[in-house]
């Protein structure tokens, strides 16, 4: 159930989390700028809600995701991955970072051979780049979450027009 309420003298586009905005409001008597509000918003019932994505190696799953980004919608992908030497090639080609960026944020080495990952893999990449089958996101920004230091999870969303 969406509807329009006015908070002061902007309008915004609320959800079920209205009263749990209005509860904080009053209790901590908060004054939220414009940005931290359209942030509150956004992540409790707003209308830039980013899908939820569950990570599958196949044609299907990278169609889809240079769909949604052609639409320029947000998403988080949830890869169930925790070792980054599993990550495949096809997807850290598209968001731009290596197997060695996503273990340095687990605070882990890359358990392959050094000879694999800088001259294997980039062979891979380019051949597969050639045939058309790897495509780099265009006009995204990527945030690569490791919170727990075991699960890999990356959020998508595009570029701010500067």
């Amino acid at each position: 159930m969406w509807f329009r309420k006015k908070i002061g003298t902007r309008r915004y586009k609320v959800g079920r989390f209205q009263n749990l905005k209005k509860i904080i409001l009053d209790i901590f008597n908060w004054h939220l700028g414009d940005v931290a509000l359209d942030e509150f918003i956004r992540e409790y019932g707003g209308q830039n809600m980013e899908k939820v994505l569950t990570f599958a190696d196949s044609d299907e799953f990278y169609g889809s995701l240079l769909e949604m980004e052609s639409r320029k919608e947000e998403y988080f992908i949830d890869t169930g991955i925790i070792e980054s030497k599993d990550l495949p090639l096809r997807l850290l080609h598209h968001i731009g970072v290596t197997k060695d960026d996503v273990a340095h944020l687990q605070h882990k080495v890359v358990e392959e051979p050094a000879w694999m990952h800088e001259f294997i893999e980039p062979l891979i990449v380019k051949f597969n780049e050639w045939r058309g089958k790897y495509q780099p996101a265009r006009g995204y920004e990527f945030r690569v979450e490791t919170e727990d230091y075991d699960s890999i999870k990356i959020h998508g969303r595009p570029k701010a027009a500067a």
